[in-house]
């Protein structure tokens, strides 16, 4: 879909020092993947796309599970 493309486009362009590590991205995401607030890939607590705001290294979740 479009916005997919937007969201790999907006992950490819963090810089490397910003950029979570594949590893903790995919926990994370895992962790997004099984709360109750998370609807059509956006967070209800905050309203981000959690596919971005996982990729940075500095977010945190506003539910603090990660």
């Amino acid at each position: 879909s479009e916005m997919c493309i937007r969201d790999s486009d907006y992950i490819a362009r963090i810089p490397a020092d910003d950029k979570t590590p594949e590893e903790e991205y995919e926990r994370r995401l895992s962790i997004c993947k099984e709360c109750e607030k998370l609807l059509s890939g956006m967070c209800r607590m905050c309203g981000c796309y959690v596919e971005m705001r996982a990729a940075i290294a500095l977010r945190d979740c506003p539910g603090k599970k990660w």
